[in-house]
């Protein structure tokens, strides 16, 4: 609670529903910043990322599965890309996409 205390304005079924779908996606769900926000508000955020890095759906059918994967990838790489605003996750995501020369 000292370093979280953030967490004491959730509800209990907002922290357990994160827990359950941070372990889904196989990221470490004691990082007390992610679990703060809704599962649904990551979600948007991991679809901003397929969108804005991934270009998803101009995708062929064969690559989004691919693409997908990817995404997930990142956030188990770099968690705080859920735990950022939307406007400083476009800054980071434009920010990756300058330093890799091909994203999938």
């Amino acid at each position: 609670i000292i370093y979280n205390a953030q967490l004491l304005g959730s509800s209990q079924e907002t922290i357990e529903a994160n827990v359950q779908y941070l372990s889904d996606i196989g990221l470490n769900y004691r990082r007390g910043p992610l679990l703060g926000t809704k599962p649904q508000t990551k979600r948007k955020k991991i679809a901003f990322i397929l969108k804005e890095m991934f270009h998803y759906r101009e995708l062929p059918e064969e690559k989004k599965k691919e693409a997908i994967s990817e995404a997930y990838k990142l956030v188990r790489e770099i968690p705080e890309l859920l735990e950022v605003s939307f406007s400083e996750l476009e800054n980071r995501i434009e920010k990756l996409v300058e330093n890799k020369t091909t994203v999938i």
